[in-house]
C-alpha cells in the first residue's frame, strides 16, 4: 500500500543519416533540453535570461520548413502564445508572435513582442535565436514567470503558404513541462543570516486507511507577514516509520478568496484525488487550492 497525499499552501523527412548531428548553439546558454525524448536531435532549445527583465532562447529543429515554439496554460493548443519562425526559399528569415484561442491556426498577435536576433538553416536544420520580455503586458502573450510552465513544440517540413498561412504539423508536436527561470546559480550559498523566517508544518498520527492508493489533502496556514517574503529552500520531514507508505507530496498555493472556506477545514486534512470519497463533509473542497502553481514536489526514488 502506498500513501498519496498533497499539502495545499498557499515528416516524413528524407535527410540521411549523417545530418541527425548535434549542432552546437552560437553562444553559451545555462540550460537546455531536448523536445522529443525519443530523439534528440530532433528539437532541442536553449535559454538564459538577460538584463531589463528579458530572455534569449535558440531553437535548433531539424525541419527547413517553418518551426514553432510556445506557452501553453495546460498543454494544449487552446489558449497559448506561440511563436512561429521560418527562412523562405529566398533566404529571408521571419517571425510571427501568435496566440490560439482553439485547436486551429494561430492567430498573428497586434503586438509582435518576439525580436529575432539570428537565423539561418544548416545542414537540415533552421536554427532561431529570439528574446522577448518575460512580462509584455500584451493580452494574447503569456508572462513567463518563476514556476513551472508548460511548453510545447511544433515543427512542419514545408514553408508557410502565405506570410501567415503556416501548414499543419500533425504528428509533429511535442509538450514539455519546465521551469524556465532558475536565478539561483548552483555555486552559491545561503548563509543563516540571509533567511529571515521559518516555517515548519506537520501532519501527525494520521491513520491510514486499507488502501491501495490514497491521497490526503491538508491545508496550512502561514503566520501573519508583514513584508514580501521569498521562497529560498524547503525540506521535508518523514518519520522513518512513515517512509514505506509515501510516494509523494506536492505543495501549491492558495488563493486568497479560498481563505474564508479553508478556514473551515479540519486540521486533521481530507481524503482527496483519486479514490476519494465524493460524499464526505469537506469534499466541497476539491476545487479549493486549484493546483496553478506549485511551490515544489517531492518523490520517493527506490533504486
Amino acid at each position: 500500500m502506498q500513501f498519496f497525499y498533497n499539502i495545499l499552501l498557499f515528416c516524413f523527412c528524407d535527410f540521411i543519416l549523417s545530418e541527425k548531428t548535434d549542432i552546437l548553439p552560437s553562444e553559451n546558454y545555462k540550460f537546455n533540453l531536448n523536445a522529443d525524448e525519443k530523439d534528440e536531435f530532433q528539437y532541442r532549445l536553449y535559454w538564459k535570461t538577460l538584463e531589463n527583465d528579458e530572455i534569449q532562447f535558440e531553437l535548433h529543429c531539424r525541419t527547413v520548413g517553418w518551426i514553432g515554439f510556445g506557452i501553453s496554460p495546460n498543454g494544449g493548443m487552446a489558449g497559448s502564445d506561440i511563436m512561429i519562425g521560418w527562412i523562405d526559399s529566398n533566404g529571408k528569415a521571419h517571425l510571427k508572435d501568435t496566440h490560439a484561442v482553439s485547436k486551429s491556426a494561430p492567430i498573428v498577435d497586434e503586438s509582435q513582442d518576439w525580436i529575432l536576433l539570428d537565423a539561418t538553416e544548416r545542414k537540415g536544420y533552421t536554427i532561431l535565436k529570439v528574446k522577448r520580455k518575460l512580462r509584455t503586458c500584451d493580452p494574447d502573450d503569456i508572462d513567463i514567470k518563476m514556476e513551472t510552465q508548460r511548453l510545447i513544440f511544433a515543427w512542419s517540413n514545408a514553408d508557410p503558404e502565405t506570410e501567415n498561412g503556416w501548414t499543419y504539423h500533425f504528428g509533429n508536436r511535442r509538450v514539455k513541462s519546465v521551469l524556465l527561470l532558475n536565478y539561483l546559480d548552483e555555486t552559491e550559498v545561503i548563509s543563516d543570516s540571509e533567511i529571515t523566517h521559518v516555517f515548519e508544518s506537520r501532519i501527525d498520527n494520521h491513520l491510514i486507511p486499507n488502501k491501495d492508493t490514497y491521497y490526503l489533502c491538508h491545508t496550512f496556514a502561514l503566520p501573519p507577514i508583514e513584508t514580501d517574503l521569498h521562497l529560498v529552500a524547503y525540506d521535508i520531514l518523514i518519520e522513518k516509520s512513515s517512509i514505506e507508505f509515501l510516494h509523494h507530496l506536492m505543495a501549491y498555493v492558495c488563493n486568497p478568496e479560498d481563505l474564508e472556506r479553508i478556514k473551515n477545514v479540519s486540521n486533521i486534512g481530507y481524503e482527496c484525488g483519486p479514490g476519494g470519497d465524493e460524499d464526505m463533509e469537506n469534499s466541497l473542497l476539491k476545487e479549493v487550492c486549484d493546483v496553478k502553481t506549485l511551490m515544489f514536489g517531492w518523490v520517493k526514488i527506490t533504486i
